[in-house]
């Protein structure tokens, strides 16, 4: 349910904004309604004060954890002396492939601006604790002591491409999955998430370049060693090979 509702809002609220902007171009008599919809609803979306709905959250979380599971199999792995990050520990928790775990987990998402300003999904993630991944978003929930969940990737990888390179699976263009909802998954998937141990990070009040770059090439080190150690027992081909961009 929560990722159907995800899905479903997130293509939706794409799709009429396209249909938007086809609208303006090709029936004029559309652009009044549709110049004050989109005044409404840029001004509600600046004056109200669009924030966490509880009872949404725990709605969302109950589906997916406590209702019938919508994946056939779903394991969750630490590695060795690893143990869950506790609440308000205020932990950066990083996904990878992007997208592929973005519901039922109890932290505050951030994700890119567009999804805020089209109409619906912006009002599904505001209420489901989310905000805009830019800085002052990130020093907030900082300060709040929350605990942040980091989806890298996304739109900017989303467009990048290897010469004749997997020429027809490029998910973006053309996928399939139910029947009965082509953007949702195939249930019979079975989700494997591997947890590594956590990178201490020093407080730096004013990092530089040199210091960003260090502490990314130890992350980036990290999760190759995580991929190394796991992929011959969960990866679909044993010798798989992470590619980072």
């Amino acid at each position: 349910m929560g990722l159907f509702l995800f899905y479903s809002s997130w293509l939706g609220s794409i799709g009429f904004f396209i249909a938007s902007l086809a609208a303006l171009a090709i029936y004029p008599p559309s652009r009044v309604p549709l110049a004050l919809f989109y005044g409404v609803y840029g001004g509600a979306l600046y004056l109200l004060p669009w924030g966490t709905w509880t009872r949404f959250c725990d709605c969302v979380r109950w589906f997916n954890k406590d209702s019938v599971p919508y994946f056939q199999g779903q394991k969750l792995v630490f590695d060795d002396g690893v143990t869950p990050c506790a609440a308000k520990s205020k932990s950066l928790l990083s996904f990878h492939p992007h997208g592929v775990l973005v519901c039922g987990c109890a932290v505050r998402w951030l994700a890119t601006d567009l999804l805020f300003v089209l109409p619906v999904i912006a009002q599904i993630m505001y209420w489901a604790g989310g905000g805009p991944a830019n800085r002052s978003s990130f020093e907030m929930l900082a300060k709040e002591g929350t605990n942040i969940g980091l989806l890298p990737g996304g739109f900017e990888e989303a467009s990048l491409f290897t010469y004749k390179k997997h020429r027809y699976k490029i998910p973006t263009v053309v996928f399939w999955g139910q029947w009965w909802c082509p953007f949702m998954p195939h249930p019979s998937a079975k989700l494997v998430t591997v947890v590594g141990p956590p990178l201490a990070l020093p407080l730096t009040p004013s990092p530089t370049k040199e210091d960003v770059d260090k502490y990314h090439a130890l992350y980036v080190d990290a999760l190759q060693t995580l991929f190394d150690k796991f992929k011959a027992e969960y990866a679909s081909t044993p010798d798989a090979t992470l590619e980072i961009w």
